[in-house]
């Protein structure tokens, strides 16, 4: 017998919710990411936005800021993957 809560899983994992779900939980995420990876600032400079088609969005206020974004894209985009547990993100954008 299945305890609840491997149901409601069963059932979440399949629902089209789920991708929005984890996109929120990925956006929510980004700046303890990236503040771990670039320091502590970057969580006062940027606001992830949303994410489209596996692309994060995230405003910066300078594009000094964006620079180093873009420079540490891969690692980010790899830590929110692995605190998800999913290959959600493939690539960040930048807007200033």
């Amino acid at each position: 017998m299945d305890s609840l809560k491997n149901i409601l899983g069963k059932k979440m994992n399949r629902s089209p919710i789920a991708k929005q779900v984890d996109a929120a939980l990925a956006v929510e995420a980004f700046a303890e990411v990236a503040g771990a990876i670039l320091g502590g600032n970057v969580g006062k400079r940027t606001q992830a936005l949303y994410i489209k088609d596996g692309i994060l969005t995230v405003a910066c206020l300078s594009s000094v800021m964006a620079q180093e974004l873009q420079l540490h894209q891969g690692e980010i985009v790899a830590a929110l993957n692995k605190r998800l547990g999913k290959s959600i993100i493939s690539s960040m954008r930048f807007l200033q």
